[in-house]
C-alpha cells in the first residue's frame, strides 16, 4: 500500500501539469499505465479471495455502519429475470428501487440500475441475492405543479428557467427554504438587483460569450409508485455548446437531493465552467453565527465565520485570470451552517475535478451568499479542452449543524461500498 500511495502522489504532482512537454506527457502516461496494471493485479487477487455464495457481495470498508442509499448496475442473463427486482442481503429483503431498465426482446431484463437502502456494519461483508416479484409500494411523495414533497424534502422547480431550484427545504431541519431563487428586487442595492438562481450552469468561452441553462425545459415526472427510495426528475436542454441532460433525485427517507449533470459537448474551450450553484436564503440562517467549513488537505475541518467579512473567490482578477481563489475541499464537500442547521454540498471527486468558490457580502443589513463549483478556470498555465460526454454529480445534504455527519455522507459518496458480483447472474 505504501508503494502504491507513493506512485499516486508522484503522478498527482504539479511537475506533470505545469509547462507540459511531449516527453513529459509520455513519461506520465507510461507511469500511469504501469501503476494501473499493478493496482488491477492487487484488486484481482483480493476479489479471488472473496467467496460469493449467492449473486454478489457488498463490503463495508468503513469504520462506521453503512445506512445510506447505494446504487449499482447489473447485466442479467437472457430470460432469467422478469418483473420487479428485489435484493436480499444475508437472506433479508432490503428496500429496492429499479431504474434505467433495459429489456431483451422477450421482455426479460437485460440490464438495470439498482438502488438499495442497506444497513451494513462497519468492516463487514454481506452476501447479496437478486430475485423478482410483483410488488406495490406505498406512495410517499406528492407532486403538485412544479413542487415535490417527500417526508424529508420539499423542493420546487422553475421549468421556464431551466428547471432551476425555486426553493429547497428540509421539513425536519428548517421551515424556511435554505437555497433557491432570490427574485429581482429582493435586495434594495441596485448592484444585487438581478434574479439569483440555484441549480444552474454558467459558462464563458474564451471570447467572453456567456452560456447558461436558463431556457424553458420540460420536466419528465415519474409515473406510478415504484419509488420507495428517491424520486427522479429529468429534463434535457439544448445549448449552443452541446446538450445538457439534468436529473434531480429527491430522497424519501433522507434530507438529501442529488443533482446529476450529463454534458455532451462539441469542441469547447472554456474560460470558466461553473455548475452546482447554490444561492442561499439569507432569512434561513442566523447571520451572527453564519460560517462555512471544509477540509483543505488536512485531517480536520477548517471553519470560517463570515459575519463582518467579505469573500469573493468567484470574481476575476483580469481578462487572463478568471477567478481569485478557491477552496481545496479535498474530502469533496463544503458546508454552510449556523449553530442549529446547515447545508453541505458534496461532489464526486472521481468524475471531474471540481472545486468550490465562495461569495459572501453583507448587503442591506443582510447578506448575499452563493457557492459555485467549477470544473475549469483560466490563468496563464491553463489550456482546457472539453469534448464528448462529461458527467458530474452533486449532493445537497441538510443537517442539524453536524459536520461529522457531513463527513460520513461525503465518505459514503466518494468512497463507497465494494461491490463484487458473479460473472453471470
Amino acid at each position: 500500500m505504501d508503494e502504491m500511495w507513493f506512485d499516486l502522489t508522484n503522478l498527482w504532482s504539479s511537475d506533470f501539469r505545469t509547462h507540459t512537454t511531449d516527453q513529459k506527457y509520455m513519461q506520465f502516461r507510461n507511469r500511469l499505465g504501469s501503476a494501473l496494471e499493478g493496482y488491477e493485479k492487487v484488486l484481482e487477487k483480493f476479489f479471488l479471495d472473496v467467496k460469493i455464495v449467492d449473486d454478489f457481495v457488498l463490503i463495508n470498508p468503513h469504520s462506521f455502519d453503512w445506512d445510506q442509499p447505494y446504487e449499482f448496475r447489473l447485466q442479467l442473463k437472457h430470460g432469467q429475470h422478469r418483473g420487479n427486482i428485489i435484493v436480499f442481503l444475508d437472506g433479508q429483503e432490503v428496500i429496492t428501487q429499479q431504474e434505467e431498465t433495459e429489456f431483451y426482446r422477450d421482455g426479460s431484463i437485460r440490464s438495470v440500475n439498482i438502488v438499495i437502502e442497506p444497513f451494513i456494519k462497519a468492516f463487514s461483508i454481506v452476501q447479496g441475492k437478486i430475485e423478482t416479484k410483483n410488488i406495490h409500494h406505498k406512495k410517499e411523495f406528492e407532486i403538485k405543479g412544479e413542487e415535490i414533497k417527500t417526508p424529508k424534502v420539499n423542493i420546487e422547480f422553475s421549468p421556464e428557467k431551466g428547471a432551476t431550484i425555486t426553493s429547497l427545504s428540509f421539513p425536519e431541519i428548517s421551515d424556511e427554504f435554505i437555497i433557491g431563487e432570490l427574485p429581482h428586487g429582493f435586495y434594495e442595492d441596485i448592484s444585487y438587483s438581478p434574479d439569483w438562481f440555484s441549480g444552474l450552469t454558467v459558462i464563458y468561452d474564451r471570447s467572453m460569450n456567456k452560456f447558461t441553462d436558463l431556457t424553458p425545459a420540460r420536466l419528465n415526472y415519474p409515473k406510478g409508485d415504484k419509488f420507495p427510495i428517491r424520486v427522479p426528475i429529468t429534463f434535457k436542454i439544448e445549448m449552443p455548446i452541446g446538450i445538457l441532460l439534468k436529473t434531480y433525485y429527491i430522497y424519501i427517507n433522507h434530507s438529501r437531493v442529488d443533482l446529476t449533470y450529463h454534458f455532451s459537448l462539441s469542441n469547447f474551450l472554456p474560460l470558466s465552467f461553473r455548475l452546482g450553484i447554490a444561492t442561499f436564503n439569507p432569512q434561513s440562517f442566523n447571520m451572527n453565527k453564519l460560517k462555512y467549513s471544509t477540509v483543505n488537505g488536512g485531517e480536520n475541518p477548517e471553519i470560517f465565520y463570515l459575519n463582518g467579512k467579505a469573500v469573493k473567490q468567484d470574481e476575476s482578477v483580469s481578462l487572463g485570470v478568471s477567478t481569485h481563489h478557491c477552496l481545496g475541499a479535498t474530502e469533496g464537500w463544503v458546508d454552510v451552517s449556523d449553530d442549529k442547521k446547515g447545508l453541505a454540498i458534496i461532489s464526486q471527486k472521481s468524475q471531474l475535478c471540481t472545486v468550490p468558490l465562495m461569495h459572501y457580502e453583507e448587503v442591506d443589513d443582510s447578506y448575499f451568499l452563493r457557492v459555485y463549483h467549477t470544473i475549469s478556470e483560466m490563468d496563464d498555465t491553463t489550456e482546457t479542452f472539453l469534448k464528448g460526454h462529461n458527467k458530474m454529480d452533486f449532493t445537497f445534504f441538510g443537517h442539524n449543524n453536524d459536520l461529522e455527519q457531513v463527513r460520513k455522507i461525503s465518505r459514503s459518496i466518494n468512497h463507497s461500498l465494494i461491490f463484487i458480483k458473479k460473472k453471470v447472474i
